[in-house]
């Protein structure tokens, strides 16, 4: 008697059946390695962990210092009472801000605006006339009895800053820009201490 076999009949795949199951790759979990680290870490030499710390800051960084922030701030406050100090205008005692010197002798016409204190060359003359509106007087007050003349030495006694005038927008150049004093080269800090330096502070302690 001759046997019909069906080929196309699928065999069931007992799930019960584990003969293979050693070559399925076994799902790992990041508590599992954080426990068996905790159980070898003294049998890990040294260089394993610097190994793994490593491999760790290079991931993610240095780790942020509190402190870092605390200096941030301090840096931010103090340039921001610095901008507040540098915004008062300073005062010549005998000759006012808003006027123009005239340097004596000079051939060509050598001028000089005073604000806080300090001196601007004039390189245009154009500006003459709103200066003259800015001290309430009109534009054609003539510049005989508006220029203040000095001799050079005069003048020489004057901070004579690089903030040149050649158009009138110069003359909006705030206070606290021209009262900035420039920063000095920066000092290194006994790594114990900490310290200021520039009006800016810098941490101590060790790194």
């Amino acid at each position: 008697m001759e046997e019909t076999i069906n080929i196309n009949q699928r065999k069931k795949v007992n799930p019960k059946n584990n003969d293979f199951t050693e070559f399925i790759p076994k799902e790992s979990f990041p508590s599992e390695f954080f426990d068996l680290y905790e159980e070898l870490f003294y049998d890990l030499s040294k260089f394993h962990h610097k190994i793994i710390v490593e491999a760790s800051l290079n991931y993610i960084g240095e780790p942020e210092d509190p402190k870092d922030k605390e200096i941030d701030g301090l840096n931010i406050l103090i340039s921001d009472l610095n901008y507040k100090i540098n915004s008062i205008p300073d005062e010549h005692p005998i000759f006012k801000n808003g006027k123009v010197l005239s340097a004596e002798g000079s051939d060509d016409k050598i001028l000089y605006y005073i604000q806080s204190g300090k001196l601007r060359r004039i390189l245009n003359d154009n500006v003459i006339d709103k200066i003259k509106i800015n001290n309430g007087l009109d534009s054609t007050f003539p510049n005989s009895k508006f220029f203040i003349t000095l001799s050079p030495q005069a003048i020489s006694q004057f901070e004579i800053t690089k903030f040149n005038i050649s158009t009138e927008d110069d003359l909006l150049l705030s206070t606290a820009i021209l009262n900035e004093k420039p920063e000095s080269p920066t000092q290194e800090v006994d790594s114990e201490k900490g310290g200021t330096f520039n009006n800016k502070i810098y941490g101590g302690g060790k790194k």
